[in-house]
């Protein structure tokens, strides 16, 4: 329970924080500030969300990355890996979120209002920057419903 505990509480502040640093005075934006960004999509059964794919300080791990794919459809929808490996090919595994350590690799997935974590995957690093991704998420430590989620993306 403690780790489901701290799971929700890091996931929920990575959210506030990416949603803080998106927000700006529109006299304060100018082109030199706005970061660019990859592109990425995650589904679940036959419902596709797509948009862009940042990279991120890892909101769990020091010295770790976080990517995070945000629907352009609507912002509710995204998939967040926590502490991407930083190898530039291979396949690794992707822990139960509900019990990994913090500097484990773990997904959270915010989808029409539900909350999901990966219980077990495969992320496969198809370059540098780019990579695919199959789990299976749940949405508590003790739901046995698993919903299947696949994902690709490049970032910057």
């Amino acid at each position: 329970m403690k780790n489901y505990i701290i799971f929700k509480f890091t996931f929920t502040m990575l959210m506030l924080g990416l949603i803080a640093a998106s927000c700006s005075k529109k006299e304060d934006v100018s082109p030199i500030q706005i970061p660019a960004a990859g592109t990425g999509d995650f589904s679940s059964g036959t419902t596709l969300y797509a948009g862009n794919c940042n990279a991120v300080a890892s909101s769990s791990c020091s010295g770790g990355t976080d990517i995070v794919i945000n629907d352009k459809q609507n912002k509710d929808n995204y998939l967040v890996i926590f502490n991407i490996p930083s190898n530039t090919s291979g396949s690794f595994t992707i822990n139960n979120a509900w019990t990994s350590n913090a500097c484990g690799t773990y997904v959270g997935i915010m989808q029409g209002g539900s909350f999901l974590a990966s219980t077990k995957g495969t992320l496969t690093k198809t370059g540098e920057r780019s990579f695919t991704l199959t789990i299976s998420a749940n949405a508590s430590p003790s739901a046995s419903t698993l919903t299947e989620i696949t994902a690709k993306g490049s970032y910057l």
